[in-house]
């Protein structure tokens, strides 16, 4: 799972902590489990999306600090066998192209590529590329929710917050924790539980980081087959993408 903070101004706190605390101790709603598995059921179900993110990625140093990264990220998907998926931020940019049969890892500064052989969908591309290289694509654990990735038993607390409006659209706002990771979730209400907003944060980590987006949806997007190709820009450079080893591992996971 990725994770990672918003702010709220001091009034704003003080006046929601005695209904938060109030409705966090309801420890597991089952409803909001229920919900959370509706959207992760539906997310499955889409033959194919264009989904846009702006968000904001926080790091933690070894003396307590933060510092924050702003970024975009860009995704097209057909099922069964093809993805694209595009990062921009200070940090870092790669363009990450799926077709069916190999995965093209891209690096636009550089303008160095890498290429390694990929199984036949998407599912067990996220599975091995996670396994064998330590690569995890953000966002992408939002299609986990009720799987035996992401089963919702292992959910400590799940609460209903209440209805708001994102970006005009009507949503309902849950918090879930798992595991280390304390989730809100702003899910559009009615027949498409598509989440509009998400907060994950590191409650393991005392400076608590989070990683914040809001999510565009395009649900029937103009994707051509071209759109999942690489094609190596001129002046680009191929090189081989190797397992990590030892120390490695943490370095080359992927992180806006």
């Amino acid at each position: 799972m990725q994770t990672l903070k918003s702010w709220f101004s001091i009034i704003f706190i003080i006046g929601l902590i005695p209904t938060l605390y109030a409705e966090t101790n309801a420890k597991v709603d089952p409803e909001v489990i229920d919900r959370i598995e509706e959207m992760g059921k539906y997310l499955r179900s889409l033959k194919k999306f264009e989904v846009e993110s702006n968000f904001t990625f926080e790091i933690a140093t070894e003396d307590n600090q933060k510092f924050s990264y702003p970024g975009k990220l860009h995704y097209k998907v057909k099922r069964p066998n093809k993805l694209f998926a595009e990062l921009k931020s200070d940090h870092k940019q790669r363009q990450y192209y799926y077709d069916g049969t190999s995965m093209t890892i891209y690096d636009p500064k550089s303008k160095f590529y890498g290429q390694i052989a990929a199984p036949e969908t998407i599912d067990e591309l996220m599975e091995e590329i996670e396994e064998n290289y330590k690569i995890i694509l953000p966002l992408e654990d939002l299609f986990d929710w009720g799987t035996d990735k992401a089963p919702t038993d292992k959910i400590s607390m799940a609460t209903y917050i209440g209805e708001s409006k994102i970006n005009n659209i009507e949503v309902e706002q849950f918090v879930i924790r798992q595991g280390n990771i304390d989730w809100q979730l702003w899910v559009k209400k009615g027949d498409e539980p598509i989440p509009q907003k998400i907060i994950y944060t590191a409650i393991d980590d005392q400076v608590r980081p989070q990683f914040s987006a809001e999510l565009k949806w395009t649900l029937d997007p103009k994707i051509k087959t071209n759109d999942f190709e690489f094609k190596p820009p001129k002046g680009s450079y191929k090189i081989e993408i190797n397992p990590p080893e030892g120390d490695a591992v943490a370095k080359q996971k992927v992180s806006p």
